[in-house]
């Protein structure tokens, strides 16, 4: 999941994960579970486990508003749609 802080112009990941610091999708980490051995069903309970913190997540907390806020919350939907389809 790349975490874009809207607030900081920072959209990159600070370490790469399959070869890529940005725009990472369900691919990507499943990629990497494999890539380390993760079993299967522990890749899954963990993008479950991200998905679960991802809907916790309180955007109203950050410190930033209008257009960046929008940019955090869209790109927040977007991964959760991705984790969800793991």
């Amino acid at each position: 999941m790349s975490a874009v802080l809207a607030g900081y112009g920072d959209e990159t990941m600070a370490l790469p994960v399959q070869g890529k610091t940005r725009r990472l999708k369900a691919g990507d980490w499943t990629g990497l579970a494999a890539d380390i051995g993760l079993p299967a069903k522990a890749a899954a309970s963990a993008a479950r486990m991200a998905l679960s913190a991802a809907q916790r997540a309180n955007l109203s907390a950050l410190p930033f508003t209008g257009s960046g806020l929008h940019r955090v919350e869209r790109e927040l939907r977007t991964r959760r749609l991705e984790i969800a389809e793991m």
